[in-house]
């Protein structure tokens, strides 16, 4: 950048935070922010226990957690292409869609997502409904530092 080209630089950038404050009220009013909330939300996992009360084992993170429920009630998702009686997680649903028919969740028909979809939220509800009886909620809670 030569020498001019810096000035000129300069000048519009003079411009540019002298004019910019006219617009600011215009476009984002202040009243417009009012219902925004910007508090941070704990999630519910931190108070379950990490230990699975049928078999001991500790799983600290939260979806590894609803997996290990779902192993241990016998809960998986059907594959939604005809023809293929294969199950599934929902980790692993995935995985098996492009691995055996080389397709991935956006190359589902219309049908076929909409089924996925519904065996989805069906599957997360049975998890999360049968979760306090493996990871019960912690009685008492450690302090934060």
């Amino acid at each position: 950048m030569n020498s001019h080209q810096y000035h000129r630089l300069q000048e519009i950038r003079e411009w540019y935070n002298e004019e910019s404050p006219k617009y600011l009220d215009r476009y984002f009013p202040p009243e417009s922010f009012v219902q925004v909330c910007d508090q941070k939300r704990k999630s519910k996992s931190i108070y379950e226990e990490s230990k699975c009360v049928d078999c001991g084992k500790i799983v600290p993170v939260a979806t590894t957690r609803r997996l290990h429920v779902a192993r241990h009630i016998g809960l998986s998702i059907e594959c939604v292409i005809s023809g293929c009686s294969s199950k599934a997680t929902t980790n692993t649903y995935s995985k098996h869609l492009r691995i055996v028919h080389s397709k991935k969740l956006k190359d589902l028909t219309k049908e076929e997502l909409y089924e996925y979809k519904t065996a989805r939220v069906k599957f997360t509800k049975t998890v999360n409904k049968a979760l306090p009886e493996y990871f019960p909620y912690k009685t008492k809670i450690e302090e934060e530092e």
